[in-house]
């Protein structure tokens, strides 16, 4: 088809299909072994950092009891009913300042939002899951692929980078146009993002586990000596989820 774009030319039916089968999240242990690979990796440098609270042995002990098993198991639970527990929606601004001056102007802070680990675990094992299926057929167009795997900007940086090194070398002239999206996490709706899922025939459950996942959220930001006021944000999604990127 004339103007299909190549992320657009994989089987309807064979994504639906499989779609709909992986967003079981009946089996995740594999994804889970990736997720805390590095946990192992770094075990015993923990062991010997934080002797003293014996970090390392509750580690093991962990281990033995298979919590991996029950947590997935957990997180199966609240996708197939497509819910999400009270303290999954609670969250902690850690406003970091900018190289610039602070000056008591909240555009030279960076915000980074503090989530449950457990949620975060989750998230990573549907991102993991959703976006291999959509490399896999090839469902996004043009360039929004924002989030999937080996997917930077490492090319248009690297063209623009030689174009401007080759108009210092030749004294040529040229101008270049960039846009900054500020607050392009806040401003995302949760009601166009329900739509897009759908669109994309992603199953009821998960379309309503991610559109509830950021619904009603609690932020409170961390401030000197403690916390501000419980904010309720009624739309947006956190910056420093795993999935955020990728919806």
């Amino acid at each position: 088809m004339a103007g299909k774009h190549p992320r657009q030319t994989g089987s309807k039916k064979a994504y639906q299909k499989d779609i709909q089968e992986k967003c079981k999240f009946d089996d995740m242990s594999e994804e889970w072994k990736q997720i805390y690979k590095p946990i192992e990796e770094y075990k015993n440098a923990w062991r010997e950092a934080i002797e003293l609270i014996m970090l390392g042995k509750w580690l093991d002990t962990l281990a033995k009891l298979n919590t991996g098993a029950l947590i997935i198991e957990f997180i199966n639970i609240t996708i197939r009913a497509g819910i999400i527990p009270d303290y999954w929606k609670q969250s902690y601004l850690c406003p970091f300042l900018k190289p610039n001056r602070f000056e008591y102007d909240l555009n030279n802070i960076r915000p980074i939002m503090l989530l449950d680990t457990i949620r975060k675990s989750a998230t990573k094992l549907v991102t993991e899951r959703i976006s291999k299926i959509l490399i896999r057929h090839k469902m996004l167009k043009g360039h929004n692929f924002c989030g999937l795997k080996n997917e930077d900007t490492t090319t248009p940086l690297t063209i623009l980078n030689s174009i401007i090194k080759d108009a210092k070398e030749q004294g040529k002239e040229l101008h270049v146009v960039t846009q900054d999206i500020k607050k392009a996490y806040d401003l995302v709706s949760i009601d166009n993002l329900g739509m897009a899922l759908d669109r994309l025939n992603m199953p009821a459950n998960m379309t309503k586990w991610i559109c509830n996942l950021y619904k009603e959220r609690s932020i409170w930001a961390i401030i000197a000596f403690s916390l501000t006021d419980k904010v309720i944000a009624q739309d947006g999604i956190n910056q420093g989820d795993a999935l955020s990127p990728l919806m």
